[in-house]
């Protein structure tokens, strides 16, 4: 029922913050299931046994198995410069998420396993390309040039991160430490109804492309060593919007 999966792919969408390590992807699912309607609902328990939230790190979990090697299916999205989204690139995510729609549109095709891991994939995917720094650009040069650039050394508030990449995936913590999940709700789920169906419009062609305005501006801002007023005073609203 291509009804049931759109409503679970503008659940997903509908999350107005970009940060998605392990406690932010946890916290985006359970947001998403905050909009669920009660046939999607139920369509997810069909095939899933446990809240959303608890699959929202799966795919990180076993990224290093033979299955998910074998898959092919990147965490990282792909953006040329005049705009354009390579269909036949096995390490671009976006047209990966795009073949999950399309399964789920359709789901009655499929075998249950192919049904429920195509769930899990959207729940873990859609969250990515909206974070700034899982999109490479090809206007930052090939993409190990880009790479070089994601995951540059990084220091915030006088602490060494990972990389520049696993800084913002971890800045809503960064932003509201120590807040649980009933808190961060009531500070980011603020869309209106008519504000979340105005952003689900498109594709994920065009969700991507709408974040590459977002991408540019956090490598404008890149520098070895930052405060931290560079989110709670200067760049907050990035994680926010």
């Amino acid at each position: 029922m291509r009804k049931i999966s759109i409503i679970l792919i503008l659940s997903l969408l509908s999350l107005n913050a970009h940060a998605w390590a392990w406690s932010e992807h946890r916290f985006l699912a359970y947001m998403a299931a905050e909009h669920l309607t009660p046939s999607t609902q139920a369509f997810i328990d069909r095939y899933l046994d446990q809240h959303i939230m608890q699959y929202s790190n799966w795919m990180d979990r076993y990224v290093d198995s033979p299955m998910c090697r074998k898959s092919g299916i990147s965490h990282m999205g792909y953006v040329k410069t005049d705009g354009t989204i390579p269909e036949d690139d096995r390490s671009n995510s976006i047209p990966s998420i795009r073949k999950s729609i399309d399964i789920l549109s359709n789901w009655k095709e499929y075998n249950d396993s192919t049904v429920r891991v195509n769930i899990v994939y959207l729940i873990h995917l859609i969250p990515e390309i909206h974070c700034p720094s899982h999109i490479y650009l090809e206007e930052l040069g090939t993409k190990e040039e880009g790479q070089k650039k994601i995951w540059a050394p990084f220091k915030y508030d006088g602490v060494k991160q990972r990389s520049y990449h696993y800084f913002w995936d971890s800045s809503l913590s960064k932003l509201y430490p120590q807040k649980g999940n009933d808190e961060l709700l009531a500070i980011l789920d603020t869309w209106d109804e008519a504000k979340i169906a105005e952003a689900c419009k498109g594709t994920v062609y065009d969700w991507a492309r709408d974040n590459v305005s977002r991408i540019r501006l956090v490598f404008d801002w890149y520098k070895p060593e930052v405060g931290s007023e560079f989110l709670q005073e200067e760049h907050g609203w990035l994680v926010e919007e």
